[in-house]
Formats: C-alpha cells, structure tokens, sequence
C-alpha cells in the first residue's frame, strides 16, 4: 500500500507542473510554456489533451490529463506513444512526425506533433457520414494486413485517431495521428473490435473522450454470423482488401 500510495504521490507531483490557462491561452508544462491558438479548445481523449500551438509551420501539443484519476494508465499512454513512432516508421504506417518531447521524461508530459493538412477529415466523421471510400478501407486494410499478421505488434484502430489527409498531388492518405503501438494480443482482433467500430456508426456514435464504443462479444457473433452474407458496398471492400485470416468467421 504504501508503494501505491509512493507512486500515486509521484504522479501527483508531476501532473501539478502541467497547467493551462484558459484566459491567456497557455499551456505551461515545468519551465516551458506554450501559446496556443485562441479560437479552439482542446480536444480531450481519453488520456490525452491535444492543444493547436500559435505560429506556423501547424503543430499540436499532446500533454497527459490531469482531470483524471489513472494515472499510470495515463503516463504509460503518453509513453506508448513516443516509443510507436519506431514501430509505426517499421510497419511504414502513415502518422505525423514526432517534432519534441519532454526532456523531463519518461515519463513524459508532453510532446509536439506535425498537425495533418487543414482539409483532413477524421475518420469518426467519415463513418457517421457514410463518406468511407474504396481508398479509405484498401489503404487502412493493407496497414491491418501487416500488422496483424507479423503478430509482433498491433495498432490503435479507433476512428478517431485516424484522418483522411489529402496530398499535395491530389491524393489523399489514411495517416494515424495517435503513435501506440501494442505488443501483439491474441485475444484482440481486428476483425473483433476494429471491424465493427468502422462498419457500425452506432460504436462511432456512441464514443466517450474520442474513443468509439468497444463491441459485446454477442455483438461479434452477430457480425461473424452475418459477414458472408453481407453486400453492402462497405462490407464488400473490406472483403477485397483485407486478408481473408482476419475476416469474422476465420
């Protein structure tokens, strides 16, 4: 107890040096502060705060939450994070690039992230629209595809930390903008979780801190029993392009 009460203590200390000033638009994490744009708030996942940095060229700055009460799941999140982005440049997984992090850390407070192009669309959005396109789901698949398969590592497939980012040369590119990167579970599948959250709005819809709600195992079975019957045009790209081993049913 007393070793829990120690860490809780630890993590006490380092949240109170990560403060944000809502009048004067600054997040002042240690001895380090940081401007931000005064026309959006921050968008607060679940363990995360994302804040827009003033100033060009266009950033975001990732800090642990402070508000809640996981601590350590929090600070291991923000770790996880820094430490995908190898894993992410391995998998030659699309994602913004680490441009700094809390030299303070592990474990780390906070870290600046390229912000994708202005004109992207989240993911979240996309699917509560029924705006998905061919190249969305061949592009998200094959990065599922090789993730998946090697069995070393799995990635985070939350609508929401995923964004349709166009390109210069008018293509767009599904990028994730979060960094984890798990070591490979078994008992989590894509085609369990993943594949439900982007065919059903209603797990979009019903998301808490920008998290898409998590499917009931009965809520798998129903999709399994139903799968190879299905042919909606959605379901019918998912079944081009993602391996077959990772379909319902396999």
């Amino acid at each position: 107890m007393s070793e829990h009460r120690d860490e809780q203590s630890h993590y006490e200390a380092i949240k109170q040096t990560i403060n944000y000033d809502d009048d004067r638009r600054l997040v002042t994490i240690g001895e380090r502060v940081f401007p931000v744009v005064d026309t959006r708030d921050p968008a607060l996942g679940s363990k995360k705060a994302t804040y827009w940095l003033a100033g060009e060229p266009r950033r975001v700055l990732k800090t642990a939450r402070t508000d809640t009460q996981n601590d350590r799941a929090i600070f291991k999140a923000m770790d996880q994070s820094i430490a995908g982005e190898a894993i992410l440049r391995e998998l030659a997984i699309p994602h913004p690039q680490i441009l700094d992090k809390d030299s303070e850390g592990p474990p780390y407070r906070y870290y600046i992230q390229e912000a994708v192009h202005e004109g992207s669309r989240s993911a979240a959005d996309l699917i509560k629209e029924n705006a998905l396109t061919e190249t969305d789901i061949a592009q998200l698949a094959s990065y599922i595809n090789r993730s998946e398969l090697e069995k070393e590592w799995q990635i985070d497939t939350n609508p929401f930390n995923w964004y349709r980012v166009p390109k210069e040369d008018g293509t767009t590119e599904m990028t994730y903008v979060d960094g984890k990167a798990y070591p490979y579970e078994k008992a989590w599948k894509f085609r369990r979780v993943g594949l439900l959250q982007w065919t059903t709005p209603d797990y979009v819809l019903s998301a808490s801190n920008r998290s898409a709600a998590i499917p009931r195992e009965r809520q798998y079975e129903e999709l399994r029993d139903r799968w190879e019957a299905d042919t909606s045009e959605l379901s019918s790209w998912w079944k081009k392009y993602l391996d077959p081993s990772l379909q319902p049913g396999k």
